[in-house]
């Protein structure tokens, strides 16, 4: 049997963790799957353990950069030896920084993609002559999966990247699994809700969402927050500030967000930079109205057509997302499945497997 390979810093949390997670469920049905993680902290491992082969590096998520490397250097013979004969394998992919740097020092690094999953711009904001240079050193003669074509963009037009060795796959759904976790018995709010998923982190700007609610003085409805997150304390507090924290709920993070995007009002998407945010896709598989943040890179990529008239531009524009939200409210443009159905963990999945045919066999 053909194998696949996946490097990944964890199974916690964040986006390409459960891009990641999602691959693994899919491919196991027809292939050997083997997984590098590097962190210890792997919340939803044990649900994916009957499906895949797994090796954890032992690292510790608050390690400093030096501590992490040096650990990466010491276990790459133990690591070559869970890779086995790379001829073997009909996928290899590298996600996050971490990884990338791992699966570069293996036996199997000159045949694995680098998936990137977020701009470079939020932690390079005025394009630094330095990491140019690095980024450009590190993906010299390697293959890059970008997860939106703006990331692709980004790195071919700011940093350097071979535009030929840089492909764009966005990011997978499983629609069946959704189709069905949606209709799961949640205990949700008697009222209702305008929603935002996510870690509450400053990237997500979820500031913005309690400003913009409280502008908009939607009588009847709460806003509710699904994720964790450093800005939890700070946003508690905002909300208390304008007046409206009896009608805004931290949920926390739930297991099935599915069932809470159905049964939502309104998905809305606050941030400064997202790579390509799965939940505006899930949510309109729910059938539920979006109104994001026309930021860099995202967004704009799933909002087409008669959506794109819900991208708040400029993304700072508190009052133009108070309005969004009360017209979206009230009439919403059809969602059409074509709109969704190309980022079907089917169709994602192939993409992968064919381009990997293309680039090694």
């Amino acid at each position: 049997m053909k194998k696949v390979l996946f490097f990944v810093n964890s199974f916690t949390g964040g986006g390409a963790e459960r891009v990641v997670s999602e691959l693994i469920k899919y491919m196991s049905m027809q292939y050997e799957v083997k997984v590098v993680l590097l962190y210890t902290e792997n919340d939803y491992l044990q649900d994916l353990s009957n499906v895949c082969e797994s090796f954890c590096l032992g690292i510790e998520r608050n390690d400093s950069f030096v501590h992490r490397t040096s650990k990466v250097f010491r276990s790459l013979d133990k690591v070559n030896q869970f890779i086995g004969d790379v001829s073997q394998y009909c996928l290899i992919s590298a996600h996050l920084e971490m990884s990338h740097i791992l699966a570069r020092m293996t036996k199997a690094g000159k045949k694995t993609f680098y998936v990137m999953h977020g701009a470079q711009w939020p932690r390079d904001p005025n394009r630094s002559f330095s990491r140019k240079m690095l980024i450009k050193l590190f993906y010299t003669n390697r293959d890059i999966i970008a997860v939106s074509q703006g990331i692709k963009e980004e790195l071919v037009q700011h940093y350097g990247i071979d535009c030929g060795r840089c492909a764009v796959v966005n990011n997978p759904f499983d629609l069946r699994a959704i189709n069905q976790l949606k209709e799961v018995p949640e205990e949700l709010p008697s009222q209702k809700y305008i929603l935002c998923v996510g870690r509450l982190n400053k990237v997500k700007r979820y500031d913005r969402a309690i400003r913009a609610f409280a502008q908009a003085k939607l009588d009847g409805y709460e806003l509710c927050f699904l994720g964790k997150g450093e800005e939890e304390h700070s946003l508690k507090q905002l909300a208390t500030d304008l007046g409206v924290s009896s009608c805004v709920r931290f949920v926390g993070f739930k297991d099935n967000p599915y069932a809470w995007m159905k049964n939502a009002s309104l998905l809305l998407c606050t941030s400064d930079s997202e790579a390509f945010p799965m939940g505006l896709v899930e949510a309109l598989a729910c059938g539920t109205p979006v109104v994001a943040a026309n930021c860099n890179y995202g967004p704009r990529e799933i909002l087409l057509g008669p959506l794109a008239a819900y991208l708040v531009d400029p993304i700072d524009d508190i009052e133009q997302y108070a309005q969004l939200m009360k017209r979206a409210l009230t009439s919403y443009p059809v969602i059409e499945e074509e709109l969704y159905s190309m980022y079907t963990i089917d169709n994602i999945a192939e993409k992968y497997l064919n381009l990997w045919s293309q680039y090694y066999e």
